[in-house]
């Protein structure tokens, strides 16, 4: 839509119907103007009152894929933007996704072609989204923090449906041969009043002259159908490309589905450097139950305590990679051997029904990024405080709950594993595992002991202060419910430690895995009904056992 644009008067309907194209966009923010061109879509950023020669120009230059042998396929090679035209929405003013700083943001959009001759492969759609900083703040972009300022500019690009070669319906040869595309390099000159850029060493941050800088991160995030991923580009990549006078970055995209964004930051002022991090720690109660947890933002051990002074802590261990007849993996980027020095970040507490109930809890997410060479895995963790009692069902397994009893969950995402299509091990193996081990334990520092083990039902620990629900089961990739391999979860002693060890078989995208707590003199649930159903639930099974044994 044209919003502001002296050279485009039509309104939105016009421009629907009778296809007018937009001239430029402008906005002014905190003293800064950036201006995008409506025919190729050159992005200017500069000081107010200045021209655009003295600021930053971002050029989109070319966009080619390639075989897996870095050959580009010229049917698939789209080589300038200069005559491309771009649509533009409205300006909003917002905050930064996941963030409270304010921006001014607007994307604009080109379709491109791909393929040569009258039958093109496919159309992808080529979006810009600009957001211009309102105040200053923190945000943060694939898991690494930064300080932004007013008037400091991040663009994003996305592409999107890219028709690659040897695709579902998409074939494309050289002679007789057939091609492959393995990759997309996407072409942007960045130049500023400096001779070329210049690297800085500083949170991947080129200086480009007369203080403006461009932050290029290592990171895409892509995202098809059924899944989101953060993955960093291929070694070497971003790399930047001098040609004269010329300097143009290359970002590279792995064979994609759907569409991946990459996220850069130009600021016209210093230099962007993230902030030294501060790790904090989180406090979340529930007043109706008076149960408190406690989260440490380095390590993410938790704390869940009741007014009675019952307390019981939970602290991820360790993550292990493990190969055939569970042989360890040895290289060091596939196992986690302590959380300890891991930091996590959180979002704030927030009112929710746990997934798939109407069961009232407070909850709260912590994430920590955990780096494997050139690509980086999350470890999610979601926790319930549980507001009322009822049934939790997983599979053909049912948890009861109480009032104040906790829950948290376990994801695990994007996990690479030795063998898998570009992943190469030192020494050579093959992963068919994922080990996850978390110390469990009472205030009283007494070791667990397990009460029940029953089919479709979770094995049950007394950790002193609370019991602990350990699910046989847990959910992989699409959503699946399966069983935990045999044994496990397993309690074992690990030097002086008692572990409760989970096993999860190879998957391709995440694992997801809730046990469930109860601490000693907690509120009942309205009514009684939850604490009926576990009372009812025992004297089943006492019943059962008994007349097994008559029979």
């Amino acid at each position: 839509m044209c919003w502001k644009l002296g050279a485009c008067l039509a309104v939105y309907v016009t421009v629907l119907v009778l296809g007018v194209k937009c001239a430029d966009m402008t906005e002014t923010v905190g003293g800064i103007t950036t201006k995008v061109l409506g025919q190729s879509g050159k992005i200017q950023v500069y000081k107010e009152g200045k021209t655009a020669s003295t600021g930053v120009t971002i050029t989109m230059d070319a966009i080619k894929e390639l075989t897996s042998n870095d050959t580009v396929i010229n049917s698939h090679e789209f080589n300038t933007f200069a005559n491309q035209d771009f649509t533009f929405s409205s300006s909003n003013e917002t905050q930064y996704p996941d963030s409270d700083v304010n921006v001014t943001q607007f994307n604009f959009m080109s379709n491109v072609s791909v393929g040569k001759g009258n039958t093109a492969d496919g159309m992808a759609k080529l979006t810009m989204y600009v957001y211009i900083f309102s105040s200053d703040g923190n945000i943060t972009v694939s898991g690494q923090n930064y300080t932004v300022k007013t008037g400091m500019m991040k663009f994003n690009v996305k592409i999107e449906d890219w028709p690659f070669c040897g695709s579902a319906s998409v074939t494309c040869t050289h002679g007789n041969r057939p091609l492959t595309g393995t990759s997309l390099d996407l072409y942007i000159e960045i130049k500023g009043q400096g001779s070329q850029p210049n690297y800085t060493d500083v949170a991947k941050t080129y200086d480009l002259g007369n203080g403006a800088t461009v932050v290029v991160p290592k990171e895409v995030v892509y995202t098809n159908a059924s899944n989101t991923t953060t993955e960093m580009m291929s070694a070497g990549y971003p790399k930047l490309e001098i040609n004269g006078s010329k300097s143009t970055f290359i970002f590279r995209f792995r064979m994609f589905q759907g569409s991946a964004l990459y996220d850069p930051t130009v600021d016209l002022g210093d230099s962007v450097t993230p902030p030294t991090p501060e790790v904090k720690n989180k406090t979340v109660e529930e007043s109706g139950s008076g149960v408190k947890t406690e989260v440490v933002g380095k390590s993410g051990k938790i704390t869940f305590s009741n007014k009675k002074g019952k307390s019981v802590t939970v602290e991820l261990d360790s993550l292990k990679e493990k190969g055939g007849n569970d042989a360890a993996i040895q290289d060091n980027k596939h196992n986690i051997n302590t959380f300890a020095k891991q930091d996590f970040t959180f979002s704030e507490p927030m009112d929710e029904n746990y997934p798939n109930t109407s069961l009232g809890t407070k909850k709260l997410t912590f994430i920590s990024a955990v780096t494997q060479g050139n690509t980086q895995a999350n470890v999610t963790v979601d926790m319930y405080i549980f507001k009322m009692g009822g049934n939790i069902t997983n599979g053909n397994e049912v948890t009861v709950v109480k009032k104040g009893d906790m829950k948290f969950t376990v994801d695990i995402k994007n996990w690479k594993f030795c063998g898998d299509s570009g992943v190469t091990c030192t020494p050579s193996a093959n992963g068919t595992s994922l080990d996850l081990d978390i110390i469990m334990k009472g205030k009283g520092g007494g070791n667990p002991t397990k009460k029940t083990s029953e089919a479709n039902s979770p094995d049950v620990y007394d950790l002193g202060d609370g019991m602990v629900y350990m699910s046989k089961k847990y959910d992989r990739d699409d959503n699946m419910t399966i069983d935990l391999p045999q044994g496990y979860p397993k309690l074992e002693t690990v030097g002086s430690k008692k572990i409760f060890r989970l096993k999860f078989d190879k998957f391709t995208s995440k694992v997801h895995y809730d046990p469930t707590f109860s601490l000693v003199d907690t509120i009942e649930p309205n009514g009684s009904g939850a604490l009926a159903a576990t009372i009812t639930s025992v004297l089943t099974s006492v019943l059962l056992a008994a007349l097994g044994r008559m029979l």
